[in-house]
Protein backbone atom coordinates (compact mmCIF):
# COMPACT_ATOMS: atom_id res chain seq x y z
CA UNK A 1 0.00 0.00 0.00
CA UNK A 2 1.66 3.18 -0.82
CA UNK A 3 -0.41 6.56 0.04
CA UNK A 4 1.28 10.25 -0.67
CA UNK A 5 -0.90 12.77 1.28
CA UNK A 6 -0.39 16.96 1.62
CA UNK A 7 -1.07 18.27 4.88
CA UNK A 8 -2.36 22.02 5.46
CA UNK A 9 -2.91 22.79 9.09
CA UNK A 10 -3.19 26.60 10.97
CA UNK A 11 -5.26 29.08 11.36
CA UNK A 12 -7.30 31.34 9.24
CA UNK A 13 -8.18 33.65 11.92
CA UNK A 14 -8.30 34.89 14.75
CA UNK A 15 -11.48 32.56 16.15
CA UNK A 16 -10.95 30.28 12.69
CA UNK A 17 -8.63 27.40 11.94
CA UNK A 18 -8.41 24.44 9.12
CA UNK A 19 -6.99 21.28 9.14
CA UNK A 20 -6.91 19.31 5.77
CA UNK A 21 -5.20 16.18 4.10
CA UNK A 22 -5.34 15.72 0.39
CA UNK A 23 -3.89 12.42 -0.95
CA UNK A 24 -3.58 9.69 -3.19
CA UNK A 25 -3.75 5.53 -2.32
CA UNK A 26 -3.11 2.87 -4.06
CA UNK A 27 -3.25 -0.87 -2.77
CA UNK A 28 -1.72 -3.87 -4.65
CA UNK A 29 -1.95 -7.18 -3.75
CA UNK A 30 0.16 -10.29 -4.70
CA UNK A 31 -2.63 -11.84 -6.68
CA UNK A 32 -4.00 -8.47 -8.53
CA UNK A 33 -7.68 -8.79 -6.76
CA UNK A 34 -8.61 -6.62 -4.83
CA UNK A 35 -6.16 -3.53 -6.31
CA UNK A 36 -7.60 0.19 -6.23
CA UNK A 37 -6.51 3.53 -6.16
CA UNK A 38 -8.06 7.23 -5.90
CA UNK A 39 -7.95 10.00 -3.91
CA UNK A 40 -8.19 10.61 -0.41
CA UNK A 41 -8.46 13.07 2.38
CA UNK A 42 -10.42 15.27 4.43
CA UNK A 43 -11.17 18.57 5.71
CA UNK A 44 -12.62 20.66 8.76
CA UNK A 45 -13.00 24.20 9.38
CA UNK A 46 -13.17 24.89 13.29
CA UNK A 47 -14.51 28.07 14.56
CA UNK A 48 -15.06 29.48 18.10
CA UNK A 49 -17.95 31.15 18.02
CA UNK A 50 -17.58 32.28 21.27
CA UNK A 51 -14.89 31.51 24.07
CA UNK A 52 -16.89 28.53 25.22
CA UNK A 53 -18.61 27.51 21.92
CA UNK A 54 -17.00 25.56 18.90
CA UNK A 55 -18.48 24.52 15.59
CA UNK A 56 -16.52 21.73 13.73
CA UNK A 57 -17.25 21.17 10.08
CA UNK A 58 -15.70 19.09 7.02
CA UNK A 59 -15.72 16.39 4.72
CA UNK A 60 -13.74 12.89 4.66
CA UNK A 61 -13.20 10.47 1.74
CA UNK A 62 -11.62 6.78 1.94
CA UNK A 63 -11.01 4.12 0.37
CA UNK A 64 -11.29 0.51 2.01
CA UNK A 65 -11.24 -2.87 0.81
CA UNK A 66 -14.49 -4.47 0.50
CA UNK A 67 -12.85 -7.84 2.31
CA UNK A 68 -14.54 -10.05 -0.48
CA UNK A 69 -12.34 -12.47 -1.61
CA UNK A 70 -13.31 -11.44 -5.67
CA UNK A 71 -11.92 -7.95 -4.63
CA UNK A 72 -13.29 -4.49 -5.10
CA UNK A 73 -13.44 -1.44 -2.85
CA UNK A 74 -15.81 0.84 -0.65
CA UNK A 75 -15.46 4.79 -1.41
CA UNK A 76 -17.11 6.63 2.06
CA UNK A 77 -17.73 10.54 2.19
CA UNK A 78 -18.43 11.96 4.87
CA UNK A 79 -19.84 15.20 5.70
CA UNK A 80 -20.07 16.44 9.85
CA UNK A 81 -20.93 19.22 11.78
CA UNK A 82 -21.11 19.88 15.29
CA UNK A 83 -20.99 22.37 18.37
CA UNK A 84 -18.55 21.70 21.60
CA UNK A 85 -19.57 24.29 24.05
CA UNK A 86 -17.65 24.45 27.78
CA UNK A 87 -19.94 24.47 29.95
CA UNK A 88 -17.50 25.00 32.71
CA UNK A 89 -13.99 24.77 33.06
CA UNK A 90 -14.34 21.20 34.06
CA UNK A 91 -17.52 19.74 31.76
CA UNK A 92 -18.15 20.11 28.21
CA UNK A 93 -21.11 18.98 26.13
CA UNK A 94 -21.06 17.83 22.59
CA UNK A 95 -23.39 17.34 19.81
CA UNK A 96 -22.26 16.27 16.26
CA UNK A 97 -24.41 14.76 12.72
CA UNK A 98 -22.94 12.81 10.23
CA UNK A 99 -23.93 11.93 6.69
CA UNK A 100 -21.93 8.81 5.49
CA UNK A 101 -22.31 7.53 1.24
CA UNK A 102 -20.65 4.68 0.78
CA UNK A 103 -20.33 3.21 -2.62
CA UNK A 104 -19.15 -0.11 -3.51
CA UNK A 105 -17.04 -0.18 -6.56
CA UNK A 106 -15.31 -2.53 -8.89
CA UNK A 107 -16.90 -5.23 -7.48
CA UNK A 108 -17.51 -8.04 -10.17
CA UNK A 109 -20.67 -8.82 -11.73
CA UNK A 110 -22.62 -11.29 -10.26
CA UNK A 111 -21.34 -10.46 -6.73
CA UNK A 112 -23.72 -10.24 -4.15
CA UNK A 113 -22.36 -6.43 -3.73
CA UNK A 114 -22.29 -5.47 -6.98
CA UNK A 115 -24.01 -2.28 -7.32
CA UNK A 116 -24.17 -1.64 -3.68
CA UNK A 117 -24.74 1.88 -2.26
CA UNK A 118 -25.89 2.81 1.40
CA UNK A 119 -26.03 6.22 3.34
CA UNK A 120 -26.03 6.79 7.01
CA UNK A 121 -27.08 9.26 9.08
CA UNK A 122 -25.16 9.49 12.49
CA UNK A 123 -26.31 12.12 15.44
CA UNK A 124 -24.28 12.20 19.07
CA UNK A 125 -24.40 13.94 21.97
CA UNK A 126 -22.35 13.80 24.61
CA UNK A 127 -20.75 15.35 27.97
CA UNK A 128 -17.23 15.22 29.16
CA UNK A 129 -15.94 15.54 32.67
CA UNK A 130 -12.29 16.62 33.50
CA UNK A 131 -12.04 16.51 37.07
CA UNK A 132 -7.67 16.41 36.77
CA UNK A 133 -5.49 16.99 34.15
CA UNK A 134 -4.86 13.40 33.51
CA UNK A 135 -8.38 12.21 33.76
CA UNK A 136 -11.31 12.64 31.83
CA UNK A 137 -14.85 11.24 32.48
CA UNK A 138 -17.42 10.86 29.50
CA UNK A 139 -20.56 9.51 28.51
CA UNK A 140 -22.72 9.76 25.12
CA UNK A 141 -25.86 8.39 22.98
CA UNK A 142 -25.52 7.84 19.04
CA UNK A 143 -28.60 7.37 16.85
CA UNK A 144 -27.85 5.51 13.61
CA UNK A 145 -29.99 5.28 10.67
CA UNK A 146 -28.93 2.97 7.61
CA UNK A 147 -30.69 2.87 4.05
CA UNK A 148 -28.93 0.79 1.41
CA UNK A 149 -29.89 -0.35 -2.21
CA UNK A 150 -29.62 -4.04 -1.33
CA UNK A 151 -30.75 -4.48 2.11
CA UNK A 152 -33.61 -3.05 4.34
CA UNK A 153 -30.64 -0.95 6.05
CA UNK A 154 -31.06 -0.90 9.98
CA UNK A 155 -31.75 1.61 13.34
CA UNK A 156 -29.27 1.62 15.99
CA UNK A 157 -29.45 3.44 19.47
CA UNK A 158 -25.59 3.30 21.28
CA UNK A 159 -25.41 4.53 24.90
CA UNK A 160 -21.59 4.53 26.01
CA UNK A 161 -18.80 5.93 28.38
CA UNK A 162 -15.24 6.19 28.41
CA UNK A 163 -12.44 6.93 31.11
CA UNK A 164 -9.65 8.42 29.86
CA UNK A 165 -6.09 8.61 31.46
CA UNK A 166 -3.42 11.16 29.80
CA UNK A 167 0.33 10.60 30.44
Amino acid sequence: EKEFDVLVKGPVSGKTSVNARLGHLDREHDSGLGDFSGMVGNAAVAWDVTGKTRIVAGVARDLTATGLARGGHVQNDRIYIGPTWAATALISVNLRYDHVSRDWKDVPAGSPDSGRNESVNIFSAGVEWQPLRWLAVSGYVRGEKQDSNLNSGYRNTTVGGAVKAFF
